[in-house]
């Protein structure tokens, strides 16, 4: 119970933690002079994502909990590896280079957990 209470307040707490980065971004871009208005806009896009990733992992787990029948929908895999991405980078921002976190040079691994979680859902 404990690993899943970890668990969860990891998966809950992240998004809310990228929402207060973007937060401070876009104060920081407001008290420029002049103010960055292209770089508010995106921080505030940042912190609106972020806020619907929160109410999705909010309504997954009361899924879960009802025991409701697993969600089956189309979604953009790009998209989905990007976010991936994101948090891997929010996590360990020692492996990012540039934009994209310094995989290992061996793929395969990373391919085949890609094409296992295809199957599963």
């Amino acid at each position: 119970m404990g690993e899943l209470v970890a668990s969860l307040s990891h998966e809950i707490t992240q998004p809310i933690a990228s929402m207060r980065i973007y937060a401070r971004a876009a104060q920081n871009f407001l008290d420029m002079q002049p103010p960055d208005l292209g770089e508010v806009r995106e921080a505030l896009a940042g912190i609106v994502g972020n806020a619907g990733r929160a109410g999705d992992i909010i309504d997954r787990i009361r899924d879960q909990i009802r025991k409701a029948p697993p969600r089956k929908e189309q979604f953009d895999l790009n998209a989905a590896i990007d976010e991936v991405i994101v948090l891997g980078e929010a996590q360990s921002p020692k492996i990012a280079s540039g934009s994209r976190p310094g995989f290992p040079r061996d793929y395969f691994p990373f391919t085949a957990i890609a094409f296992n979680c295809s199957r599963w859902s």
